[in-house]
């Protein structure tokens, strides 16, 4: 036993095996397997929250195993707060660029044809119930969001509105973003303990099982405390680069980037959450880029200075004098990342 402590004690010293020694370490951690718990709920992906295979074949049903409007009963102020958010309108506030996405990228310039796979590449921030949707289903959804994104050629302004209506049923509420989210954040992230429903949850059918509130004996749920989703790692599955299940990279923003790489690398400790929730007691109602009498003008000093003179074209009268300016403007952004973006 002595002999080997000497022993690496004297490679230790060496520099080349001290090395070797700390990218083999590296490489250990992260190769070690998910605790239990995680490992556990792996066996619930793709299955509805009893355990069971569960597809919606339509959107009545899939919007009834999101459903979240029960938890306004307990938490209205949170609630009200997320009605007046953009994470409440995900799909219609975006339906525009979605929709050119799905006719001119996926199917004109790549060739490919509308399937839930491809859908989710947009989706899977937008609307994350897509992965629950029946093959039957997905494409549904995504002829509404043509027909809604105006890019359906013969679409009445009747089939636009319905099919408006219908995505309007669809967001990221509090289903999304307190079991779907905040389970692949703590479990691939950080490797929090996550637990499956109680007895209690499934026999009342409750879908949610992690909440990042503290602890309640009195809760009409499971509730468990995480750290997942008070990093800004929680907010980046969406608000940075989506790795889609056939190796594609879907970056819509740079968002994460700017943050990781300028921000945080050169000091700055903040998380999405201080600014977009904490601060100014924002809640839930997460005000970004949309907010620019708020949130964007706080982030940023502007000063702007212009000087206004004559310029003569070209010509020795009055009448060819016309009017000009120089505009010198100056920002400078407080923000943890670049400005715009999203």
């Amino acid at each position: 036993m002595w002999c080997g402590q000497a022993l690496l004690k004297i490679l230790l010293q060496r520099r080349d095996f001290m090395r070797l020694y700390v990218i083999l370490l590296f490489f250990s951690i992260l190769m070690m397997p998910l605790s239990g718990s995680a490992m556990d709920y792996a066996k619930w992906i793709g299955k509805d929250w009893r355990g069971k295979p569960k597809f919606a074949d339509n959107i009545d049903e899939l919007v009834a195993q999101y459903d979240s409007t029960a938890c306004q009963n307990c938490h209205t102020d949170i609630y009200e707060q997320w009605k007046k958010s953009y994470h409440s309108r995900s799909i219609v506030s975006s339906v525009g660029g979605i929709s050119t996405y799905m006719t001119v990228g996926i199917q004109t310039e790549w060739g490919r044809k509308i399937n839930r796979a491809e859908a989710a590449k947009c989706l899977d921030c937008h609307i994350p119930q897509i992965n629950t949707a029946t093959e039957k289903l997905a494409k549904k959804i995504v002829d509404w969001i043509i027909i809604a994104g105006g890019k359906k050629k013969g679409a009445t302004e009747k089939e636009k509105k319905e099919a408006y209506k219908q995505l309007e049923r669809l967001n990221i509420n509090c289903i999304v973003c307190h079991n779907m989210k905040s389970n692949m954040a703590s479990i691939a992230y950080l490797r929090d303990p996550v637990r499956e429903p109680s007895k209690k949850d499934k026999k009342l059918g409750i879908v949610a099982k992690v909440y990042s509130a503290g602890w309640g004996e009195n809760a009409p749920h499971e509730v468990v405390q995480t750290n997942g989703m008070t990093h800004a790692l929680f907010c980046e599955q969406c608000h940075g680069i989506w790795p889609a299940p056939d190796g594609e990279r879907i970056q819509c923003n740079s968002l994460s980037g700017s943050y990781e790489d300028a921000y945080r690398a050169r000091g700055g400790y903040k998380m999405c959450q201080d600014c977009h929730m904490r601060e100014k007691n924002r809640g839930h109602s997460m005000p970004g880029g949309h907010d620019f009498n708020g949130i964007v003008k706080e982030s940023m000093d502007l000063n702007v200075e212009a000087v206004a003179f004559q310029r003569l074209k070209g010509g020795h009268t009055k009448a060819q004098w016309f009017p000009a300016a120089v505009v010198n403007v100056d920002i400078t952004s407080h923000a943890g990342h670049r400005i715009p973006d999203g």
